[in-house]
């Protein structure tokens, strides 16, 4: 990785405590950070640049291999303009001497063909990777090696510094499903997508791979993986973060004012939904750690809300994403 660039990426999960994460940062409040417009609301910011990519894939409501020659110039145009405007952030930070920090579900940035091949696998048929160019202060031709499985080139994710915040599958999952089904059916095939923590898992091992000869950053090897249970019991945790990547531990915000009533009224009902509990929390929920989890009982509980069939497809995703999540949470800060 570049070792000359502040730029530092934290790639994340839906219900992985990432916005509580940056409620306590308070990324808004530290100087030396580079914040876009949005930067400053309730639902956090310097994120989400994919998100517009998102919602067009929902629209089109298709895999890739259904895609018609013109929805896939329109997805190959929708990655283009999102990572322009993630270039163009982090290109304003390097030249105000700032930190660029943004934050991104993993499967925001995961390759399509990626996701198709997840689903299936040598059944399926081969599909041509989408990429992204590069300005050529990169070099004169972006490479994706094994293991990068995002839309972005080597050369562009070597140049971020970047934190992996994981929690235990058994809370986000189930947590996950409640929010999204809400607003949006998923088809099984889609949500075996988002069940998982391979996304992360890959990226996690790619950047070890990257890194393994070169100095440490900070004291530290990357990627840094945050586990959601001490970012919530463990205070130091953060604090130790933010010496690391070169802000004020003395603008972290560990309480808050809940958000009134009327101001939830004006936001996005979909962000609502997911920020609920944060919205109307006034410090960090202590009861919300996963200690002393038993999958069976849980497996139990999943069943009499979800159904047996929903139950059990919920404890297979929660067992199988374990190894993952396991390996990642050995590394923690």
């Amino acid at each position: 990785m570049s070792s000359d660039q502040n730029r530092f990426l934290l790639i994340t999960y839906p219900r992985t405590a990432s916005n509580l994460l940056l409620k306590i940062l308070a990324l808004e409040t530290q100087p030396n950070v580079h914040m876009t417009p949005e930067g400053s609301g309730p639902h956090g910011g310097n994120g989400y640049f994919f998100m517009r990519n998102q919602m067009l894939k929902g629209k089109i409501g298709k895999t890739m291999s259904e895609w018609t020659e013109d929805e896939r110039l329109q997805m190959t145009e929708s990655y283009q303009s999102c990572f322009d405007d993630l270039e163009a952030y982090a290109q304003v930070a390097s030249a105000q001497g700032k930190i660029a920090f943004v934050k991104e579900h993993a499967h925001f940035i995961t390759e399509p063909s990626a996701l198709e091949n997840f689903i299936s696998g040598a059944l399926g048929t081969p599909q041509v990777p989408l990429t992204v160019t590069l300005p050529s202060t990169y070099g004169p031709e972006g490479t994706r090696t094994t293991g990068n499985d995002t839309i972005f080139p080597n050369e562009f994710l070597r140049t971020w510094k970047p934190t992996i915040l994981i929690r235990h599958p058994a809370l986000v999952f189930p947590s996950y499903y409640r929010a999204s089904q809400a607003f949006f059916k998923s088809s099984e095939s889609q949500l075996d997508l988002f069940m998982t923590f391979a996304w992360q898992r890959r990226l996690h091992d790619w950047y070890q791979t990257q890194s393994s000869e070169e100095p440490a950053h900070g004291s530290v090897s990357w990627p840094v993986v945050l586990d959601a249970d001490d970012i919530i019991a463990e205070p130091g945790v953060v604090v130790r973060y933010c010496q690391i990547i070169g802000i004020d531990p003395s603008k972290l915000k560990f309480e808050w004012a809940p958000v009134s009533s009327e101001e939830k009224k004006e936001m996005n009902p979909v962000i609502g939904r997911f920020l609920s509990c944060l919205l109307d929390s006034s410090g960090i929920q202590k009861d919300k750690v996963s200690t002393n989890i038993d999958i069976g009982i849980e497996t139990a509980k999943w069943k009499a809300e979800f159904g047996d069939v929903l139950g059990e497809k919920m404890a297979k995703w929660v067992g199988d994403a374990m190894p993952d999540y396991e390996a990642m949470r050995a590394r923690r800060l």
